[in-house]
C-alpha cells in the first residue's frame, strides 16, 4: 500500500511500520458495544462483542461463570456498568481507556468503526491488514509477546485508529524486528505497549488535523539500525504523550523525535540509561510549526552520548516539573536542555544534577523567556561550555522579557558564566542563589545581564571561584536590590565582581543599587563598578575584600552625562577592612551627594593612591559633591585618605582619624576645585602625612573643626591652603607635631582666621589677610599682605588674638597693619616684628617672661598708637622689660600709659 499524503517537508521516520487511520473528522467517537449491552447476568447468549460469531462463548452460557452469569458482578451484571453494559460506554470515547472485553492471551483483536467485531488475529501484520480492509477503529493487543518491525498502512476510514494493550504495557510487548512504522490518514492513538529489542517505531497521523496520541508506552533495549534515526518518531497535527518511558536504547539519534503542526504534549515522560548513536542530537526533539510545544513530568538520568537532553521547538514552547540527573553529553554536545520560540519560552519546576559534558545546561529563546523554580547542582560544562543557563530574547522586539525566578546552581564548575540574559527589552532576575560554583578558564560574569532594563532582586552569591565578576548588568536602566556576595574568589583575569554598566545612556538612565552586601571576596580587580548616566547607591557594605596584585579601586561610581540640577546619590554606605586596593572609594559625576559613609581599616596597595576620591566630570563650579557624614579611620598606605577634585565641594560631619599615611603621602584630606567648603571635621591621631588638609580653589572654607594629635611627615603644613579666598573659623589644633607650619594660607583675595586656637606657625599671605578671635600658642606667625597694583593696597589685620610664646612677623608693601586689642606673652624672640608702611596698634598688650628674648616690637614703617589698654614691656619680673623701637609715631593716643614715652622717632622705656 501507498502510505497517505503527508503534510510536512519531510518525515522524521525511516522504515518501519504506517497505520492510516479513519479520517472522519471526529477525534472523539463514541463506541457502543452492540455485544455487551445485553451482557446482563443471563446465561446462554452470544455476545457478539466478545466471541466469534457462531460459537459458543463460554464464558455467556449456563456455566457458572462469575464473570457473565447472574452472579453479582460489578462488571458484567445487570447493574448499571458503564464499561459493559448496554449504557453508552464513557470509557471508550476516549480512544486511550476503551472498556475491557475477553482478550486471550497471544491474540489481537479488530473492531469496525460501529464497534463490530472483524476478527482474532496472531501478529500485528494480519491484524493491521484486516484493519486496513475493514476500515477498522480499534485494535485491542491482548497480553503476551509480539514479533515487530514491518510497515503498516491504514487509509480511507472514517473515524481515528485506537491500537492499546488491553492489559498495559507490562503484560503487552513487541519484540525484536526492525523499526515499526505505522501509518494513519486520521487520529492515531497507542496505547499500553512496551516495544523491546527492536528497531524502534514511527508513527504518523494523517494530515489536516490529525491526532497522535501516545500513552503508557515503554521503549527498552532497542537498537538503531538500518539508518533509522529516532527510538520514537511521531509525526501528526497535534502529538501528545503519556507515561511514556524509554530504558537502555542504543544507537539512535534522538530517543523521542516529534514533529507536529498545531501543537504538542509530552507528560510523564521517562527516559533512563540509553546511549546515543555517532549521528545522535536531542535525547528529547520536538518540533511544532504553528503552534506550541509542551513537556511536563519528564524523567532524564543516565543517558549518554547525546547532544542534547530535551529539545522544544515552536511558536511557544515550556518545560515542566523535569528532573535531568547523571546525564553526559556527546562530544559534540550542545545544550543539555533547548527550548526556541517566537512568542515565549518557559522552564518551570526544573532539575538539573551531575549531568556532564554539555556546552549549556539550559538554553532559552523567544520573544518572552521564562525560568521559574529550578536548581542546578554538580553539573559540569564541557570543554568548550558557555553559559550554564542562558536566556536569549529576539533582538528588536518590543515585549521582549527575560525572566528568572526561584533558582539555585550549587557546586557547578567548568561554565563561563551561570546564568545570561541577552537581547531583552526587560530582565526580571529574583531570587538567584548560586554558591560554590567553579567557572571555566575563559569565564566571563557568573550573571550576565543585557537588557534594556533589568531588575534584579535577592541575588545570593557564596563561595564561588574562578569567574572574570560575579555580577554584570549592561542595561539603560538597572535596579539591584537585596544582593549579597560572600567569600567569593575571582579568575587570574577578573575584573570587577560587581560591574553594572550603562548601555543607550539618556537622561533616564540609571542605575539602583540598594541593599547590597559584598564581603570577604578576593582576587577581583574592583569590588563594585557602576558606571551609568545616574546612580542611587543606598544601604551598601563593601568589607573584608582582598585585591590581587595591580588592582585598581574597590569600589568606582561613575555617573557620565547627568546635570547638576540631578544628583546622583550615595547613602549608608561602609567600606572596612579591604586590603590591596590603590582607592577604597572612587567617585566621579558632575553633581552627587553622598551621606552616611564609612571608609575605614582599609589597606592600599604599594602603588595606593586615595582611600577616598570624588570627582567632578570637570572642575567647574557647576560639578557639585555634597558629603556628608564621612568616617574614615585606621586606613593604612594611602597618599590620601580623601581627595575631591570637583567644581564645588559642600562636606560636613567628617571624622579623619587614625590613618597612616604611605611613603608618599601628602594631604589626608585634599581638596581641589573652584569652591571648597568644609565643616565639622574631626581629624585626630592620623601620621604620615606631609599635611592634614590641603586645598588649592578659588574659595576655600574649613569651620568647626577639630584637629588634634597628628603627626606629620616635616614636608608641609598641616593646613595648607592655596586659594583666592581662605577663610578657617573655629578650628582647634592642638599637640600635632612634625609638620612645617600649622596653617599656610597663600590667598590671592583674602586670608581669614577666625576665632582658632592654634598650635604652631602660621604663615598667612594676601591681599587681605585677618586674624580674628583667634589664640595662638608656641607658633611663628608671619603674616603677609601685598597689593595688585600701585591703586590697591593690602591689607593685613590682627583683632582679639593672643599669642602665647608666638612672634608675630608682618610684611608687605603697600599694606596696612592693623593690630587691635590682642596680647602677646612670650619669651622667645621677639613679640611684634613689622615691616609695613602703615601700622595701627590699638588696645594691645605685649608681655615678656623674664630672661628671655630681646624685644617687644619692632616696626619700620610709622604706627598709630590708640586705645587704653596698650602695655609694652611689662612682665612678671620688673626688670624683664622689652627694647622697643617704633619708626614714627603719627597718631599718639594712647590714655594711662606710664612705661615708655615716645618722641618723633620712637618709644622708649622711661
Amino acid at each position: 500500500m501507498t502510505p497517505p499524503p503527508k503534510f510536512f517537508d519531510s518525515l522524521l521516520v525511516v522504515g518501519g511500520i504506517t497505520l492510516a487511520g479513519c479520517n472522519a473528522g471526529d477525534d472523539t467517537p463514541v463506541d457502543t458495544e452492540t455485544g455487551e449491552t445485553g451482557n446482563t447476568g443471563e446465561t446462554g447468549d452470544t455476545d457478539t462483542g466478545e466471541t466469534d460469531p457462531g460459537e459458543t462463548d463460554t464464558g455467556d452460557t449456563g456455566e457458572t461463570d462469575t464473570g457473565d452469569t447472574g452472579e453479582t458482578d460489578t462488571g458484567d451484571t445487570g447493574e448499571t456498568d458503564t464499561g459493559d453494559t448496554g449504557d453508552t460506554d464513557t470509557g471508550d470515547t476516549d480512544p486511550f481507556n476503551p472498556g475491557p472485553g475477553d482478550c486471550p492471551e497471544g491474540e489481537i483483536l479488530v473492531f469496525e468503526s460501529d464497534g463490530d467485531f472483524v476478527g482474532e488475529y496472531a501478529d500485528l501484520q494480519a491484524a493491521f491488514e484486516a484493519a486496513n480492509e475493514n476500515c477498522a477503529t480499534r485494535i485491542d493487543v491482548c497480553p503476551g509477546t509480539y514479533v515487530g518491525g514491518g510497515e503498516f498502512v491504514v487509509e480511507d476510514c472514517d473515524g481515528p485508529i485506537s491500537v492499546r494493550g488491553v492489559d498495559g504495557s507490562s503484560d503487552t510487548v513487541v519484540e525484536g524486528g526492525d523499526q515499526l512504522e505505522v501509518y494513519t490518514g486520521g487520529d492515531l492513538s497507542v496505547e499500553g505497549v512496551t516495544f523491546r529489542d527492536g528497531g524502534g517505531i514511527a508513527l504518523v497521523a494523517g494530515d489536516g488535523e490529525a491526532v497522535l496520541r501516545l500513552r503508557d508506552i515503554v521503549i527498552e533495549a532497542n537498537q538503531a539500525g538500518n539508518g533509522v534515526t529516532a527510538a520514537v518518531a511521531l509525526q501528526g497535527s497535534v502529538v501528545e504523550t503519556s507515561s511514556l518511558a524509554m530504558f537502555d536504547n542504543v544507537g539512535f539519534g534522538s530517543l523521542l523525535s516529534v514533529l507536529a503542526r498545531q501543537g504538542s504534549v509530552l507528560e510523564g515522560t521517562l527516559l533512563e540509561s540509553n546511549v546515543g548513536g555517532s549521528n545522535a542530537t536531542a535525547a528529547v526533539d520536538v518540533e511544532t510549526y504553528d503552534g506550541g510545544s509542551t513537556a511536563l513530568s519528564m524523567f532524564v538520568s543516565n543517558n549518554t552520548d547525546f547532544d542534547g537532553l530535551v529539545t522544544l521547538r515552536g511558536l511557544s514552547s515550556a518545560l515542566r516539573d523535569a528532573e535531568l540527573s547523571m546525564n553526559e553529553g556527546s562530544n559534540t554536545a550542545t545544550a543539555a536542555v533547548s527550548l526556541e520560540s517566537y512568542l515565549s519560552s518557559a522552564v518551570t519546576s526544573l532539575g538539573m544534577f551531575e549531568n556532564a559534558n554539555f556546552d549549556q545546561l539550559l538554553a532559552i529563546f523567544g520573544g518572552r523567556t521564562q525560568l521559574e523554580d529550578a536548581e542546578l547542582e554538580d553539573n559540569i560544562g564541557s570543554s568548550s561550555a558557555t553559559s550554564a543557563v542562558s536566556l536569549a530574547g529576539r533582538e528588536g522586539e518590543v515585549s521582549t522579557l527575560g525572566l528568572i525566578n526561584g533558582v539555585t546552581l550549587v557546586g557547578n564548575s567548568n561554565f563561563d558564566s551561570l546564568v545570561s540574559v541577552l537581547n531583552a527589552r526587560h530582565a526580571a532576575v529574583s531570587d538567584v542563589l548560586a554558591q560554590s560554583n567553579t567557572g571555566s578558564t575563559f569565564a566571563g560574569a557568573a550573571i550576565d545581564i543585557v537588557a534594556d532594563e533589568a531588575n534584579v532582586t535577592g541575588l545570593g552569591m557564596l563561595t564561588n571561584t574562578g569567574f572574570g565578576s560575579l555580577f554584570a548588568g549592561l542595561s539603560n536602566r538597572s535596579v539591584v536590590r537585596d544582593f549579597q556576595a560572600f567569600n567569593n574568589v575571582g579568575s587570574s583575569t577578573a575584573g570587577a565582581a560587581v560591574d553594572i554598566d550603562g548601555a543607550n545612556m539618556d537622561s533616564s538612565s540609571l542605575a539602583m543599587l540598594s541593599d547590597a552586601h559584598l564581603n570577604g571576596n578576593s582576587d577581583f580587580e574592583q569590588i563594585l563598578r557602576i558606571r551609568q548616566n545616574l546612580f542611587d547607591v543606598d544601604n551598601v557594605d563593601v568589607n573584608d575584600n582582598v585585591a590581587p596584585v595591580g588592582a585598581d579601586t574597590a569600589v568606582s561610581l561613575e555617573a557620565l552625562h547627568s546635570d547638576s540640577s540631578t544628583l546622583s546619590l550615595l547613602t549608608n554606605f561602609n567600606a572596612l577592612g579591604n586590603v590591596g586596593f590603590r582607592r577604597a572609594l572612587s567617585l566621579r559625576a558632575v553633581a552627587a551627594q553622598l551621606e552616611a559613609l564609612e571608609v575605614s581599616d582599609n589597606e592600599g596597595s604599594s602603588s595606593a593612591h586615595e582611600a577616598i576620591r570624588l570627582e567632578g566630570l570637570t572642575t567647574q563650579v557647576s560639578n557639585v559633591a555634597y558629603l556628608n557624614e564621612l568616617t574614615a579611620l585606621g586606613n593604612i598606605g594611602f597618599e590620601n585618605v580623601l581627595a575631591v577634585r570637583t567644581g564645588r565641594l559642600e562636606a560636613r560631619d567628617l571624622e579623619i582619624s587614625d590613618n597612616q599615611g604611605s611613603d608618599d603621602a601628602t594631604a589626608a584630606i585634599a581638596l581641589e576645585g573652584v569652591e571648597m567648603f568644609a565643616s565639622h571635621l574631626s581629624v585626630a591621631g592620623n601620621q604620615g602625612f606631609s599635611s592634614l588638609i590641603a586645598a588649592l580653589a578659588d574659595h576655600v572654607g574649613i569651620g568647626l573643626a577639630s584637629i588634634q594629635g597628628n603627626d606629620g611627615s616635616n614636608l608641609d603644613a598641616a593646613i595648607s591652603i592655596d586659594a583666592i579666598g581662605t577663610e578657617v573659623s573655629t578650628v582647634s589644633m592642638l599637640a600635632n607635631t612634625h609638620f612645617a607650619s600649622a596653617i599656610a594660607a597663600l590667598a590671592d583675595g583674602g586670608t581669614t582666621l577666625k576665632n582658632n586656637d592654634v598650635e604652631g606657625d602660621l604663615e598667612l599671605v594676601g591681599r587681605i589677610v585677618s586674624v580674628e578671635d583667634s589664640d595662638v600658642t608656641d607658633g611663628h606667625v608671619v603674616v603677609a599682605g601685598h597689593s595688585d597694583g600701585p591703586w590697591v593696597v593690602g591689607y593685613v589685620l590682627v583683632d582679639n588674638s593672643d599669642f602665647l610664646r608666638s612672634n608675630l612677623d608682618v610684611v608687605g608693601d603697600e599694606t596696612f597693619f592693623y593690630l587691635l586689642d590682642s596680647m602677646f606673652d612670650q619669651g622667645v624672640d621677639h613679640a611684634v616684628h613689622i615691616e609695613t608702611p602703615w601700622n595701627f596698634v590699638v588696645n594691645t598688650a605685649i608681655y615678656r617672661t623674664a630672661g628671655a628674648g630681646s624685644s617687644g616690637i619692632q616696626t619700620v614703617g610709622d604706627v598709630q598708637l590708640a586705645g587704653e589698654d596698650v602695655d609694652f614691656g611689662v612682665g612678671p619680673d620688673e626688670n624683664a622689660d622689652w627694647d622697643i623701637s617704633i619708626g614714627s609715631v603719627i597718631d599718639y593716643d594712647v590714655n594711662g600709659l606710664q612705661t615708655f614715652a615716645c618722641d618723633d622717632q620712637k618709644c622708649t622705656f622711661e
